[in-house]
Protein backbone atom coordinates (compact mmCIF):
# COMPACT_ATOMS: atom_id res chain seq x y z
CA UNK A 1 0.00 0.00 0.00
CA UNK A 2 2.83 2.24 1.18
CA UNK A 3 4.63 1.66 -2.56
CA UNK A 4 1.00 2.23 -3.98
CA UNK A 5 1.37 5.62 -2.56
CA UNK A 6 4.57 6.72 -3.03
CA UNK A 7 3.88 5.95 -6.84
CA UNK A 8 0.76 8.03 -6.65
CA UNK A 9 2.58 11.34 -4.81
CA UNK A 10 5.67 10.71 -7.53
CA UNK A 11 3.47 11.06 -10.17
CA UNK A 12 1.74 14.24 -8.43
CA UNK A 13 5.20 16.33 -8.04
CA UNK A 14 5.80 15.07 -11.54
CA UNK A 15 2.40 16.82 -12.97
CA UNK A 16 3.06 19.59 -10.60
CA UNK A 17 6.70 20.24 -12.17
CA UNK A 18 5.36 20.44 -15.40
CA UNK A 19 2.92 22.77 -14.64
CA UNK A 20 5.18 25.44 -13.10
CA UNK A 21 8.13 24.86 -16.38
CA UNK A 22 4.80 25.06 -18.76
CA UNK A 23 2.50 28.28 -17.13
CA UNK A 24 2.91 30.87 -18.93
CA UNK A 25 3.36 34.36 -16.74
CA UNK A 26 4.62 37.60 -17.22
CA UNK A 27 7.88 39.32 -17.61
CA UNK A 28 10.29 39.33 -14.57
CA UNK A 29 9.57 42.65 -12.56
CA UNK A 30 12.18 44.98 -12.08
CA UNK A 31 14.71 43.69 -9.05
CA UNK A 32 13.57 43.91 -5.51
CA UNK A 33 14.58 47.30 -3.73
CA UNK A 34 15.15 46.85 -0.16
CA UNK A 35 12.48 48.40 1.50
CA UNK A 36 13.25 51.77 3.58
CA UNK A 37 13.00 51.95 7.22
CA UNK A 38 10.57 54.45 7.24
CA UNK A 39 8.11 51.81 5.58
CA UNK A 40 5.49 49.51 7.12
CA UNK A 41 6.85 46.11 8.88
CA UNK A 42 6.49 43.76 6.09
CA UNK A 43 4.41 40.22 6.04
CA UNK A 44 5.94 37.12 6.94
CA UNK A 45 5.63 33.85 5.23
CA UNK A 46 4.37 35.31 1.65
CA UNK A 47 5.88 34.96 -1.68
CA UNK A 48 7.84 38.18 -1.27
CA UNK A 49 12.08 37.13 -0.86
CA UNK A 50 14.81 39.20 1.54
CA UNK A 51 16.53 40.31 -1.82
CA UNK A 52 20.11 40.14 -2.47
CA UNK A 53 22.17 39.72 0.41
CA UNK A 54 19.69 40.19 3.20
CA UNK A 55 18.79 37.81 5.70
CA UNK A 56 16.51 36.90 8.42
CA UNK A 57 16.42 34.29 11.05
CA UNK A 58 14.73 32.81 14.57
CA UNK A 59 15.36 30.89 17.28
CA UNK A 60 13.15 28.87 15.66
CA UNK A 61 12.20 30.23 12.35
CA UNK A 62 14.48 29.54 9.61
CA UNK A 63 17.40 31.18 8.31
CA UNK A 64 16.23 32.78 5.21
CA UNK A 65 19.11 34.26 2.86
CA UNK A 66 18.73 36.41 -0.57
CA UNK A 67 21.08 34.83 -3.27
CA UNK A 68 19.98 37.58 -5.27
CA UNK A 69 16.93 39.90 -5.67
CA UNK A 70 15.25 36.35 -7.52
CA UNK A 71 16.50 33.57 -5.03
CA UNK A 72 17.09 32.93 -1.85
CA UNK A 73 17.74 30.07 0.35
CA UNK A 74 15.91 28.74 3.20
CA UNK A 75 16.96 26.20 6.30
CA UNK A 76 16.29 25.54 10.00
CA UNK A 77 19.43 25.83 12.30
CA UNK A 78 17.93 23.74 14.71
CA UNK A 79 17.34 21.01 12.47
CA UNK A 80 20.85 21.28 9.94
CA UNK A 81 22.72 18.37 11.77
CA UNK A 82 19.83 16.06 12.35
CA UNK A 83 18.02 16.63 9.66
CA UNK A 84 19.81 18.59 6.62
CA UNK A 85 17.68 20.42 4.95
CA UNK A 86 17.92 23.13 2.03
CA UNK A 87 15.05 24.72 0.27
CA UNK A 88 15.16 27.35 -2.63
CA UNK A 89 12.52 30.28 -2.95
CA UNK A 90 12.66 31.21 -6.66
CA UNK A 91 10.69 34.28 -7.96
CA UNK A 92 8.87 33.23 -11.03
CA UNK A 93 6.58 36.92 -11.59
CA UNK A 94 3.53 37.83 -11.41
CA UNK A 95 0.01 37.49 -12.53
CA UNK A 96 -3.24 39.60 -12.31
CA UNK A 97 -1.23 41.45 -9.22
CA UNK A 98 -0.38 38.01 -7.41
CA UNK A 99 3.52 37.86 -7.30
CA UNK A 100 4.65 33.83 -7.76
CA UNK A 101 7.00 31.90 -5.86
CA UNK A 102 7.81 28.52 -5.93
CA UNK A 103 9.82 26.58 -3.46
CA UNK A 104 12.16 23.50 -4.17
CA UNK A 105 13.47 21.76 -1.18
CA UNK A 106 15.13 18.54 0.48
CA UNK A 107 15.84 17.49 3.72
CA UNK A 108 17.56 13.68 5.02
CA UNK A 109 15.84 12.99 8.83
CA UNK A 110 17.94 10.00 9.12
CA UNK A 111 19.65 11.16 11.95
CA UNK A 112 16.69 13.08 13.77
CA UNK A 113 14.73 9.55 13.44
CA UNK A 114 17.25 6.64 13.97
CA UNK A 115 19.67 8.76 17.10
CA UNK A 116 18.99 9.31 20.20
CA UNK A 117 18.26 12.41 22.04
CA UNK A 118 19.94 14.87 22.27
CA UNK A 119 20.81 14.39 17.93
CA UNK A 120 17.89 12.69 17.59
CA UNK A 121 14.27 11.46 19.00
CA UNK A 122 15.12 7.54 18.80
CA UNK A 123 13.63 6.38 21.73
CA UNK A 124 11.14 9.54 22.19
CA UNK A 125 9.15 9.65 19.13
CA UNK A 126 10.41 6.91 17.25
CA UNK A 127 11.63 3.54 18.30
CA UNK A 128 15.59 3.36 19.55
CA UNK A 129 15.86 -0.50 18.49
CA UNK A 130 18.48 -1.09 21.66
CA UNK A 131 17.89 -5.01 21.45
CA UNK A 132 18.43 -5.35 17.98
CA UNK A 133 21.90 -3.56 18.11
CA UNK A 134 22.85 -5.93 20.06
CA UNK A 135 20.82 -9.26 18.69
CA UNK A 136 21.18 -9.33 15.23
CA UNK A 137 18.87 -11.99 15.40
CA UNK A 138 16.04 -9.40 16.12
CA UNK A 139 16.43 -7.05 13.22
CA UNK A 140 12.70 -7.40 12.06
CA UNK A 141 11.20 -6.74 15.65
CA UNK A 142 12.32 -2.94 15.34
CA UNK A 143 10.56 -0.35 12.77
CA UNK A 144 13.63 1.88 12.68
CA UNK A 145 13.49 4.48 9.63
CA UNK A 146 15.98 3.35 6.78
CA UNK A 147 17.88 6.31 4.79
CA UNK A 148 15.14 7.98 3.38
CA UNK A 149 15.40 11.45 1.19
CA UNK A 150 12.47 13.73 1.24
CA UNK A 151 12.27 15.84 -1.83
CA UNK A 152 9.51 18.76 -1.48
CA UNK A 153 7.88 20.88 -4.17
CA UNK A 154 5.95 24.11 -3.56
CA UNK A 155 4.37 27.37 -4.71
CA UNK A 156 3.11 30.15 -2.78
CA UNK A 157 1.05 33.82 -4.31
CA UNK A 158 0.86 36.56 -2.52
CA UNK A 159 -1.14 39.86 -2.98
CA UNK A 160 -1.06 43.32 -1.19
CA UNK A 161 1.69 44.88 0.47
CA UNK A 162 0.25 47.08 3.85
CA UNK A 163 -2.46 43.98 4.19
CA UNK A 164 -1.44 40.81 2.40
CA UNK A 165 -3.29 38.00 1.20
CA UNK A 166 -1.04 34.49 0.89
CA UNK A 167 -2.64 31.17 -0.25
CA UNK A 168 0.08 28.16 -0.86
CA UNK A 169 0.40 24.44 -1.56
CA UNK A 170 3.39 22.00 -0.81
CA UNK A 171 4.01 18.12 -1.84
CA UNK A 172 6.84 16.52 -0.08
CA UNK A 173 7.59 12.49 -1.00
CA UNK A 174 9.80 10.49 1.34
CA UNK A 175 12.39 8.10 -0.91
CA UNK A 176 13.71 5.26 0.54
CA UNK A 177 17.00 4.46 -0.27
CA UNK A 178 18.15 1.90 2.19
CA UNK A 179 15.86 0.14 4.67
CA UNK A 180 11.75 0.89 4.57
CA UNK A 181 9.93 4.05 5.85
CA UNK A 182 9.62 5.09 9.81
CA UNK A 183 6.72 4.29 12.10
CA UNK A 184 4.77 7.87 12.67
CA UNK A 185 4.38 8.99 16.44
CA UNK A 186 0.74 9.97 16.00
CA UNK A 187 0.63 12.03 19.05
CA UNK A 188 2.29 15.28 18.58
CA UNK A 189 1.21 16.73 15.39
CA UNK A 190 3.75 19.12 14.84
CA UNK A 191 6.01 16.51 14.72
CA UNK A 192 3.97 13.77 13.46
CA UNK A 193 3.42 16.36 10.19
CA UNK A 194 7.44 17.36 10.13
CA UNK A 195 8.87 13.82 9.47
CA UNK A 196 5.35 12.87 7.69
CA UNK A 197 7.21 12.08 3.87
CA UNK A 198 9.57 9.77 5.88
CA UNK A 199 6.97 7.54 7.98
CA UNK A 200 3.75 8.30 5.64
CA UNK A 201 5.33 8.17 2.27
CA UNK A 202 4.01 11.76 1.29
CA UNK A 203 2.58 15.15 2.68
CA UNK A 204 0.31 17.24 0.67
CA UNK A 205 -0.36 21.16 2.53
CA UNK A 206 -2.67 23.63 0.72
CA UNK A 207 -3.70 27.02 3.09
CA UNK A 208 -4.19 30.29 3.53
CA UNK A 209 -2.89 33.57 5.13
CA UNK A 210 -4.05 37.00 5.95
CA UNK A 211 -1.42 39.11 7.45
CA UNK A 212 -2.62 42.68 8.07
CA UNK A 213 -0.34 45.92 9.25
CA UNK A 214 -1.81 47.35 12.57
CA UNK A 215 0.57 50.08 12.21
CA UNK A 216 3.77 50.91 11.01
CA UNK A 217 5.26 48.39 13.34
CA UNK A 218 3.10 45.79 14.27
CA UNK A 219 1.20 43.30 12.30
CA UNK A 220 -1.88 40.79 13.16
CA UNK A 221 -1.78 37.30 10.73
CA UNK A 222 -3.90 34.77 10.62
CA UNK A 223 -3.90 31.52 9.30
CA UNK A 224 -5.34 27.90 7.80
CA UNK A 225 -3.80 24.81 6.56
CA UNK A 226 -5.19 21.76 5.87
CA UNK A 227 -2.60 18.38 5.53
CA UNK A 228 -3.25 15.09 3.95
CA UNK A 229 -1.05 11.98 4.44
CA UNK A 230 0.05 8.76 3.15
CA UNK A 231 -2.11 5.64 4.39
CA UNK A 232 -1.24 4.29 7.74
CA UNK A 233 -1.44 0.93 9.30
CA UNK A 234 -4.10 -0.75 10.11
CA UNK A 235 -6.59 -0.03 11.98
CA UNK A 236 -6.45 3.42 9.60
CA UNK A 237 -6.49 6.70 11.00
CA UNK A 238 -7.90 9.65 9.33
CA UNK A 239 -5.04 11.25 7.58
CA UNK A 240 -6.84 14.95 7.38
CA UNK A 241 -4.53 17.37 10.03
CA UNK A 242 -6.02 20.93 10.22
CA UNK A 243 -4.28 23.80 11.92
CA UNK A 244 -4.46 27.38 12.52
CA UNK A 245 -2.61 30.13 13.69
CA UNK A 246 -3.13 33.74 15.50
CA UNK A 247 0.19 35.56 15.57
CA UNK A 248 1.38 39.46 16.51
CA UNK A 249 4.81 40.96 15.06
CA UNK A 250 5.81 43.83 16.70
CA UNK A 251 8.93 45.35 15.20
CA UNK A 252 12.30 45.63 16.93
CA UNK A 253 14.71 48.45 15.54
CA UNK A 254 15.09 48.61 11.95
CA UNK A 255 14.78 45.05 10.70
CA UNK A 256 14.56 42.48 13.82
CA UNK A 257 10.66 41.84 15.31
CA UNK A 258 9.43 39.85 18.21
CA UNK A 259 6.50 37.54 17.27
CA UNK A 260 3.98 35.83 19.94
CA UNK A 261 0.67 33.93 19.09
CA UNK A 262 -0.96 30.23 19.14
CA UNK A 263 -0.93 27.40 17.26
CA UNK A 264 -3.98 24.64 16.83
CA UNK A 265 -4.05 21.27 16.04
CA UNK A 266 -7.12 19.18 15.16
CA UNK A 267 -5.70 15.72 14.25
CA UNK A 268 -6.65 12.04 14.68
CA UNK A 269 -4.54 10.00 16.96
CA UNK A 270 -6.21 7.16 17.17
CA UNK A 271 -7.89 8.35 20.76
CA UNK A 272 -11.66 6.99 21.17
CA UNK A 273 -14.28 7.64 24.14
CA UNK A 274 -17.22 5.21 25.34
CA UNK A 275 -20.56 6.46 24.13
CA UNK A 276 -23.85 4.87 24.00
CA UNK A 277 -25.61 3.88 20.82
CA UNK A 278 -29.08 2.18 20.61
CA UNK A 279 -27.75 1.52 24.83
CA UNK A 280 -25.31 -0.20 24.73
CA UNK A 281 -21.87 1.04 25.26
CA UNK A 282 -19.66 1.44 22.28
CA UNK A 283 -15.77 3.01 21.77
CA UNK A 284 -16.38 6.16 19.04
CA UNK A 285 -13.49 7.47 17.34
CA UNK A 286 -12.66 11.28 18.27
CA UNK A 287 -10.05 13.80 16.91
CA UNK A 288 -7.64 15.94 19.53
CA UNK A 289 -7.39 19.38 19.89
CA UNK A 290 -3.85 20.94 20.87
CA UNK A 291 -3.25 24.10 21.66
CA UNK A 292 0.56 25.72 21.34
CA UNK A 293 2.18 29.11 22.08
CA UNK A 294 4.36 30.58 19.29
CA UNK A 295 7.27 32.96 20.61
CA UNK A 296 10.08 33.64 18.83
CA UNK A 297 12.91 36.51 18.14
CA UNK A 298 13.74 37.21 14.50
CA UNK A 299 16.90 38.99 13.45
CA UNK A 300 17.04 40.81 10.06
CA UNK A 301 19.35 42.65 7.78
Amino acid sequence: MRSSAIQCALAALTCTIACLLTTPVRAMEPPQKSLPESHVLPARDSARLPGAGHYSIGIFNPLEYGVSDKLSLVTHPLLLVASPNVTARVRHGEVAGWRLTGEYGLSVPYAAMGSELPLGLGGWLFPACKVTQHDSSKSGTCDQAGWVISPTIGAVASSGDRHVWTVRTELSVGLPISGDLGRPSENIPPADLLFAPATYGWRLRVGGRYDRALSDNMRLSTELNGYMVGASEAPSRNPLTVSAHVGLDISVGSHSRFTIGVLYFNSDQRNKVEEVIDGRPQLVPVRNHDFFPTIDFIWAG
